[in-house]
């Protein structure tokens, strides 16, 4: 099974930025996944190996 997922930066309501996991589970459905600072440093690691 693949799935795909980027992580992205939102802007809040309040106008706050924030990154967010968004992961694509349809063509019309997608699960927004709120991560730890160190879970998104860890994303950024690995992105920039690759």
């Amino acid at each position: 099974m693949e799935v795909k997922c980027t992580l992205e930066t939102r802007q809040s309501k309040k106008g706050n930025d924030y990154q967010v996991l968004v992961v694509k589970l349809t063509d019309s459905y997608e699960k927004l996944v709120f991560l730890e600072p160190a879970e998104v440093e860890l994303l950024k690691c690995y992105n920039t190996k690759k």
